[in-house]
């Protein structure tokens, strides 16, 4: 089985140093598969990103819109790259067309679909970049996405088949099981100034965040309760939401959050091991993969009631809901005066994380890569 994976995505987001939701899941993806001896081909539209993802070179094709052509009558179809590689699976949106092999795209969610008035593009830009994703996703052989929520979402708004769609969960990584040694814990903690308790936030900083709600809910509980725990955001920029940014900024001077933008992996892990709880009361999410790093982690998580994370977190997390203030309010309370609760949070979360590895993710989609080939 010669894989063509497609690391557009990935190989901007190396270039710039900021992995997102997307580029790191191609990134571990890869890794199992690599693990796993499989034959990858790695590939990217156009050459503005990196030319290798470890030992292995990426080969470039041509710019992604210019290989829409190749769907039109008059134009000849090609393989890519010269027969080298059985199928082509595209890890972003970013799915090409060929006839002459397999094309396999994975969907996170459809949230630039269901809910394009929280992107920041133009709306007519939007829909346009929208109506080319679902052209060419409908297009391709076959669908893998990341919960069964989303395989609903992927069926209601492009119009896909159930047959075409196969649920492959997102992993998580071995290092979150591994506690940090206590002297290497405090150089980190020591190094960013942070106190022995805090809230902690993973993730970009866009609106189906639930942001301002989540600051919101802090001035809450500082006010209401008295109880003095700093929120820490662990995030970048890369979305440029900015009154988003300059409300972080705002807190961040009165000195009750405290906004980490460029950290490593192994600050992220000692940081978030050493958290009260997790907060993502998100508007929308096509999985939760902080959830699962934090049930590894063994730090109690509150989240959203939204379908997707309830099927993940189920009874492992605090859920609320994400239009109600007063839900996250009392959340975070009780995960600072229940001890006995977060105790049993901890225990569920660990037992959740352990079913879900990107090993296993790695198995699935080598599954579904066999179920294509064999039509």
């Amino acid at each position: 089985m010669r894989i063509g994976l497609g690391v557009t995505r990935l190989s901007l987001n190396i270039k710039v140093r900021k992995l997102d939701g997307i580029a790191h899941y191609t990134e571990n993806l890869l890794s199992e598969l690599i693990n796993l001896k499989s034959h990858v081909h790695l590939l990217q539209f156009g050459k503005t990103g990196v030319n290798q993802i470890g030992k292995l070179k990426i080969q470039s094709l041509q710019s992604f819109p210019s290989t829409l052509f190749w769907d039109l009558p008059f134009f000849k179809q090609k393989n890519v790259p010269n027969g080298a590689i059985d199928f082509f699976h595209s890890t972003d949106h970013l799915v090409p067309i060929y006839q002459d092999i397999p094309v396999i795209a994975t969907v996170m969610d459809t949230f630039p679909i269901s809910h394009s008035g929280l992107t920041k593009e133009f709306f007519l830009i939007r829909w346009l970049k929208n109506q080319l994703w679902i052209r060419t996703t409908r297009k391709a052989d076959h669908i893998i996405t990341i919960s069964k929520y989303s395989k609903i979402e992927i069926m209601r708004d492009m119009n896909i088949p159930a047959s075409k769609i196969s649920v492959v969960p997102l992993g998580v990584g071995d290092m979150y099981f591994k506690r940090t040694t206590k002297n290497v814990a405090q150089k980190i903690l020591k190094k960013y100034r942070l106190p022995k308790h805090y809230f902690l936030f993973v993730g970009s900083i866009q609106p189906r965040k639930n942001i301002e709600f989540m600051l919101n809910a802090h001035d809450r509980i500082f006010n209401t309760f008295n109880i003095r725990y700093p929120l820490i955001f662990i995030s970048n920029d890369m979305f440029k939401f900015k009154y988003l940014t300059n409300l972080l900024e705002e807190k961040q001077k009165k000195g009750d959050v405290l906004w980490l933008q460029y950290i490593s992996d192994h600050e992220k892990q000692s940081i978030l091991q050493h958290a009260q709880a997790l907060l993502l009361p998100s508007i929308h999410e096509g999985f939760g993969l902080t959830i699962l790093e934090s049930f590894a982690s063994g730090v109690p998580v509150i989240a959203s009631n939204i379908p997707s994370i309830s099927e993940l977190a189920k009874d492992a997390a605090l859920l609320i809901d994400p239009y109600n203030l007063e839900t996250l309010v009392i959340a975070m309370k009780k995960v600072v005066k229940d001890k006995t609760l977060t105790n049993l949070m901890i225990k569920k979360g660990v037992l959740k994380a352990r079913e879900m590895t990107w090993k296993n993710t790695a198995l699935k989609t080598l599954a579904v890569y066999q179920k294509v080939l064999k039509k």
